[in-house]
């Protein structure tokens, strides 16, 4: 079976959501065919035989410009071309898609995956589907037209996504509440399913070959923040001034990683936070020996409870303790549902005192065994599910 995997979340783009497709394609099957489409701002062949490169539009080549030369005026830039290109930056994708492959001379493929975030992966996918007669099968990470801000936004985006659904022969969400939501509004429910987000434990195992002695994690304990975060979003400014105040009394560190507003960086410096370990960006497989080593690891859960983020499964499975700062209802946040059967967790709220309680109720506690319960989000698990819708849509 021969698959094309059409997402904005690859290569140059690559988000959380490039971890997702691993764990979701990774273990399938060597009957499956999987090439990737994807943007690149770069004129470069492909690497690999199985990669098709689609030439970003202007404003996302000159966005790769800033960011690899200029950080500030990159994430300047970034918000300014998020209020003029519809739907998103990635504006345009679909069709340079399907101009790719009308020049190339047909798509012969059995199935088309469109997979990330942005909603310009599902409309290239739907459009290139449509023209060649091809089934397509959704890959929804979080909601789309719910988080739009504007009202004539969404009712475009709504408008857009009921015709991307009513075509495909599959949606996968990754949370319930994602599936329950597309249900109601779009009348969905007969060919929705949810995939959660997972991890891959050939991911975890790889890490345990990687040596690194440049932090001191033997006598300093290191809380670890890794993946986004922005100051409207997941602001980091409590966890910092927490981490400061008992730096007093305590050996405590601190590793950022991932993309995020830089004031958390300045701010950690500006206060002369010691033990500070700045990254910009990890490989996937540090980022979990960082997290296997680290005294605890932080989540800041979404302030929207349906989008779960997908660190949780990996930082569930680790074992290590993991101090989650919860940032909407109890009742709606389907992170809580997951993480409340980790034996290593506590819950505080985005607040300098309530996270200094929750760390000091972690630091010095004992590591229980981590459930079997979350065994279940392993990619393998991930892949039989994928098959099967698959199957089912021929």
């Amino acid at each position: 079976m021969k698959i094309l995997v059409v997402t904005t979340s690859y290569g140059e783009y690559s988000d959380s959501h490039t971890i997702r497709l691993s764990n979701l394609l990774s273990k399938l099957s060597e009957f499956h065919r999987i090439d990737y489409c994807f943007p690149s701002s770069s004129s470069k062949s492909r690497v690999l035989d199985n990669e098709i490169e689609i030439k970003s539009n202007y404003g996302l080549c000159f966005s790769s410009f800033l960011m690899k030369r200029f950080k500030y005026f990159h994430l300047i830039y970034i918000n300014l071309i998020k209020k003029f290109y519809f739907p998103d930056r990635f504006k345009g994708f679909g069709n340079a898609v399907v101009r790719y492959f009308d020049l190339k001379g047909g798509c012969d493929y059995d199935f088309i995956l469109s997979a990330s975030g942005s909603i310009e992966s599902h409309i290239a996918g739907y459009k290139l589907a449509k023209r060649y007669g091809i089934k397509l099968v959704l890959d929804y990470g979080d909601p789309i037209y719910s988080l739009m801000k504007s009202n004539s936004s969404l009712n475009k985006i709504k408008s857009l996504e009921k015709k991307i659904i009513d075509y495909a022969s599959a949606i996968v969400f990754t949370t319930e509440s994602t599936k329950c939501q597309y249900d109601l509004e779009f009348l969905c429910g007969g060919k929705s399913s949810v995939i959660h987000y997972g991890y891959d434990f050939d991911s975890i195992k790889k890490s345990e070959e990687i040596i690194d002695n440049s932090i001191d994690f033997k006598s300093i304990d290191f809380i670890t923040h890794i993946g986004t975060a922005f100051t409207n979003d997941r602001n980091l400014i409590p966890l910092i001034d927490a981490i400061h105040y008992l730096q007093k009394n305590k050996p405590i560190g601190f590793i950022l990683a991932g993309r995020r507003s830089l004031i958390f960086s300045d701010y950690s410096r500006e206060i002369g936070l010691k033990n500070f370990k700045d990254y910009d960006f990890l490989k996937y497989e540090e980022s979990i020996l960082f997290q296997c080593k680290s005294k605890i690891n932080v989540i800041v859960g979404n302030k929207d409870g349906r989008q779960v983020p997908g660190k949780i499964y990996m930082s569930a499975v680790i074992g290590e303790r993991i101090l989650y700062i919860s940032q909407c209802d109890k009742e709606q946040d389907e992170s809580l549902n997951i993480l409340k059967r980790h034996p290593n967790i506590v819950f505080c709220e985005n607040e300098k005192n309530s996270i200094i309680s929750g760390i000091l109720q972690l630091i010095d506690s004992s590591i229980g065994e981590s459930d079997d319960y979350f065994y279940r989000f392993e990619s393998s698990n991930l892949s039989k599910k994928l098959e099967s819708i698959l199957d089912a849509c021929q």
